[in-house]
């Protein structure tokens, strides 16, 4: 009843030792939706999206994606289907980053989130942002946290590096 079960990438909640995995196939599935769709070649990116989806539907005959009216479309269906899938697994940052520039999906900075916590259902107000207490405010994209620092061993073992702006 605590969300637990579902949210938390560990089940060893107290040394973290569980393995975890490195790339599902679901994701290798959604990166190639993606290149196809961003190839125009539709009937793939359909095709691999929704090898994805069909398989969490109730009742795939009907709910899977025939077609899309553009290429925006389905690569739109696509992010939005990792986002749905990825949840809690720590994918969002890369493609927050990936899509800095995208032509067709730009993402400016980090957008704004809720902390780890359990926030109640009455904190949230559909088409209204989060202003409770666990919310994390947006980054700029110029804002000198979102690019990471240099971790301090990296620097010790390579003296021509400088830590990135900010972190001095």
């Amino acid at each position: 009843s605590s969300g637990r079960k579902y949210t938390n990438k560990y089940k060893d909640v107290v040394s973290y030792t569980d393995p975890a995995p490195v790339i599902r196939y679901a994701e290798i599935l959604l990166n190639m939706a993606e290149a196809y769709a961003r190839s125009n070649d539709m009937p793939n990116a359909l095709k691999n999206l929704n090898l994805v989806r069909d398989r969490s539907l109730a009742d795939p005959a009907t709910q899977s994606y025939i077609s899309f009216a553009d290429a925006k479309a389905v690569l739109g269906a696509i992010l939005k289907e990792r986002r749905i899938e990825f949840l809690m697994e720590g994918r969002r940052w890369s493609d927050i980053h990936r899509l800095q520039n995208d032509d067709l999906f730009p993402i400016s900075g980090v957008p704004a989130k809720v902390a780890n916590g359990n926030p109640k259902a009455t904190d949230f107000n559909a088409g209204v942002p989060y202003a409770g207490a666990l919310g994390v405010t947006a980054l700029a994209k110029d804002d000198y946290r979102v690019i990471w620092p240099i971790p301090q061993i990296e620097l010790n073992a390579n003296p021509n590096l400088s830590q990135n702006p900010g972190y001095n």
